[in-house]
């Protein structure tokens, strides 16, 4: 089972009138003071006055509206309303773009239908002086968020440009432990946005933690464990199930500290790999084809493995950053180190080190 494909719905799609109250995301407009939207001056076609920004010369906003969400069934607490209260805070943060509201929207829907005039996105759009519409697409593997982003622009909106963000689900509720999304969503929407503008800076300007930039999702596999039985025996050997496991956690609590990827938890690489029914990924073992495959369907682009190999001067360590490519691995990088003792510190703290050299030079 892979991400599902971007929206290629048409515009003339009749939008659902459907709203929903959702109060936790009411701090988000209350820290930043998201504006209402407000109808600009338009010029004698009706089109918005001053926004053709291909020319490059144009600085007011783009006004977008919310055409249709399409989520997962394991994304399904993506309502229009919460999307649409992050979408205002994206236009907020990039200064760039201008949200008609699900308010604004439903009420022209209202009228129309009171008139008996089909309430298609795209009479909708024209009406309010649009000028993009926005699909979107929302999946979920355990705790990564994956948000695909369409823009619907130009004349009859037959213009489109995409793109992906994805964010880690990383807050939980202290009463139930149950997933806090809102964060995610807001951080996969501007990755979204940045990809779909081809703007990497998109977000540059704002505050932190909302300075945020396009990030490409990674995965830390099997670690190969290689004995030699005719030397001494190591603990690290003869505990590869456990050595192994937490090599791989210390690999990835160091990754997440380079903005630049959204590293997949053990959870969310194994549910991956279990949407396949691979369920014996071993992380002492060397990754297989079927896992590297069934990665690609789900988009991810890059991959850390290694191996551990004993040998007369204690062990050596090897680490390599691929990136994933028809299915196989293309190794970008590659970082070794000496293992002098038995011990699961050292061990940890050489992973931790290699990895900081991969990501660094990526």
């Amino acid at each position: 089972m892979s991400w599902i494909a971007f929206c290629n719905s048409s515009v003339a799609e009749t939008v659902n009138r459907k709203t929903f109250i959702n109060a936790a995301l009411l701090w988000l407009f209350v820290c930043l003071g998201t504006a209402g939207c407000s109808k600009p001056h338009t010029d004698s076609s009706g089109r918005p006055d001053g926004l053709g920004r291909q020319d490059g010369v144009n600085t007011a906003p783009l006004r977008l509206m919310l055409a249709a969400v399409e989520a997962e069934r394991d994304a399904d607490f993506a309502s229009q309303s919460k999307v649409d209260a992050a979408l205002n805070l994206v236009a907020g943060l990039a200064d760039s773009y201008e949200l008609v509201t699900l308010a604004r929207r439903d009420s022209l829907v209202a009228l129309l239908e009171e008139d008996e005039e089909p309430a298609t996105a795209r009479l909708i759009a024209e009406r309010l002086a649009v000028d993009g519409l926005l699909f979107l697409q929302i999946g979920r593997i355990e705790n990564v968020l994956r948000v695909g982003l369409t823009i619907k622009s130009g004349e009859d909106y037959a213009e489109s440009s995409e793109g992906v963000g994805w964010a880690l689900i990383r807050y939980r509720q202290v009463d139930n432990d149950k997933p806090v999304f809102d964060p995610a969503l807001l951080r996969a929407l501007q990755r979204a946005f940045a990809d779909a503008e081809g703007k990497p800076d998109l977000f540059a300007a704002a505050e932190v933690p909302y300075d945020i930039a396009p990030a490409q999702p990674l995965v830390v596999g099997g670690i190969a464990v290689r004995n030699d039985s005719l030397l001494p025996g190591w603990k690290l050997f003869s505990e590869k199930v456990v050595v192994s496991y937490d090599a791989v956690l210390s690999i990835i609590d160091e990754a997440m500290q380079f903005p630049r990827y959204v590293v997949y938890d053990i959870d969310s690489r194994d549910s991956a790999y279990a949407r396949n029914n691979l369920h014996m990924a071993e992380n002492y073992h060397p990754p297989t084809v079927l896992e590297i495959e069934t990665l690609q369907a789900f988009a991810v682009t890059h991959f850390i493995t290694g191996s551990l190999e004993r040998n007369p001067g204690g062990a050596l360590l090897t680490l390599q950053f691929c990136a994933i490519e028809n299915g196989r691995l293309r190794e970008l990088r590659s970082e070794a180190t000496s293992i002098v003792e038995d011990s699961r510190q050292e061990l940890q703290s050489a992973l931790r080190l290699l990895t900081g050299r991969l990501l660094e030079e990526s």
